[in-house]
């Protein structure tokens, strides 16, 4: 029962202590702030920031862009203040130093700084050191400790009830040292609750003294516990038979030969996964040479064919031609449209296939293609056609072909594949 008390103490001197100065969650909402200030005003597109309300940098973090991420590193590259200092000041220290100080660092550009206006208003609407903020962390912090209070009691309990010696003397020396540590906690802490009659005391003083008192305690409950848990397993070790050993010795060889084949299965089923891999790769391999072969073939067909001249004439079905009506092509040599009939407000080239994967082109012989071509022939023309003097374009009139290029029908778009000969007049 005096653990209970013991630790309930412990936890009301540690939430007293915090109370004081400005906490690591006031800090963190405070640097919060400033960072998404900082980072609005570094990017003037990063107005999605303002529909943001995170409570921790790193929940800023996960919501932030591209260009953000890249910004936010300056930021925290910049170092602030540790708790040994922070936690002795006010809410007048906290804002100055976050609305100004921290702004004097040379590697915040000068056009960020206008953000300080609205770190200060939101750092000055925050309630750092609130009574009611205090009084809430101190019930809460209470009902934890409380709870671990039970939980450390019942642990000490069910130790006493080990059939060990070494165990129960450990566990009498620790009640003993507890009831001791909890009669001088509590007379210290009485003590500390008296005002001094000669001059105030002093709140740094007395914060470092309820956090020593504190961290004395705690690892005396804590080396007493661990040391009951030890003993206790030491005289169960101690108690076990022969029998149980040799039992276990007896299955330790096949508890190993177990693992081994789980181990050995795994690896079996490993390998056998990377040789269907590689048969799958081998396959698609062959594939892709047997069409390699194939396309060589025609190739060497096309290339060493006898002339017209030398064949023998013979019947073939004659494909009717089809003409289609193509727009400017992009860097790429792509065509960025197609239509089957002209259009006057895209169409600058006719291209004639026989076959719909091969034709050949040229200028649309009509003023209003001509026109629409020479608005700006260097972009236009370009990349489908070669001229002396293409830059002079915008003074001609008219396009003559003096050669048709070639283009290829290529996943669903008319590549160029040789350029057009062009002049202008």
């Amino acid at each position: 029962m005096k653990l209970r008390i013991f630790l309930t103490l412990i936890a009301f001197v540690a939430v007293a202590s915090s109370a004081w100065g400005v906490t690591r969650e006031e800090m963190e909402q405070a640097r919060t702030i400033t960072a998404q200030a900082f980072l609005r005003y570094m990017n003037n597109g990063s107005d999605y920031l303002d529909k943001l309300d995170p409570v921790r940098v790193s929940d800023l973090k996960n919501s932030l862009k591209t260009k953000e991420k890249e910004n936010i590193k300056i930021f925290e590259s910049i170092e602030y203040p540790k708790i040994e200092v922070y936690g002795q000041w006010s809410k007048d220290d906290l804002l100055k130093y976050w609305g100004t100080d921290f702004w004097n660092d040379s590697r915040i550009p000068a056009h960020c700084k206008g953000a300080r206006v609205r770190v200060k208003s939101k750092i000055g609407a925050m309630n750092v050191g609130a009574v009611a903020t205090e009084s809430q962390e101190t019930t809460t912090a209470l009902a934890e400790v409380d709870n671990a209070a039970s939980e450390a009691q019942r642990v000490l309990d069910s130790i006493k009830m080990a059939d060990s010696i070494a165990a129960e003397a450990a566990i009498l020396a620790a009640s003993e040292v507890v009831d001791e540590t909890f009669d001088t906690a509590v007379a210290n802490a009485e003590a500390l609750d008296e005002p001094a009659d000669d001059a105030p005391r002093s709140k740094k003083s007395s914060t470092w003294l309820y956090a020593a008192i504190l961290l004395v305690l705690v690892v005396a409950v804590v080396v007493l516990v661990v040391y009951a848990v030890k003993s206790v397993k030491k005289a169960q070790m101690e108690d076990d038979d022969a029998d149980d050993n040799g039992l276990d010795q007896d299955s330790a060889p096949d508890r190993r030969q177990s693992v081994e084949n789980v181990e050995a299965s795994m690896y079996e089923r490993i390998i056998a996964d990377k040789e269907a891999e590689i048969q799958t790769l081998r396959d698609e391999n062959q594939a892709l040479r047997d069409e390699i072969d194939h396309i060589k073939s025609v190739l060497n067909q096309l290339r060493y064919a006898p002339n017209a001249e030398e064949t023998t004439p013979m019947t073939a079905p004659v494909r009717p031609s089809r003409t289609i009506y193509l727009a400017y092509a992009n860097a790429k040599g792509m065509f960025v449209r197609a239509d089957s009939r002209y259009n006057e407000d895209y169409s600058i080239f006719k291209l004639v296939t026989t076959d719909g994967v091969t034709g050949s082109f040229s200028i649309v012989d009509n003023a209003s293609a001509h026109k629409l071509a020479l608005s700006l022939p260097t972009s236009v023309l370009s990349n489908t056609c070669i001229c002396e003097d293409m830059q002079h374009g915008n003074w001609a009139r008219r396009i003559v072909t003096e050669r048709e290029g070639t283009a290829v029908f290529e996943n669903g778009r008319w590549m160029v594949m040789r350029k057009t000969e062009i002049n202008f007049e």
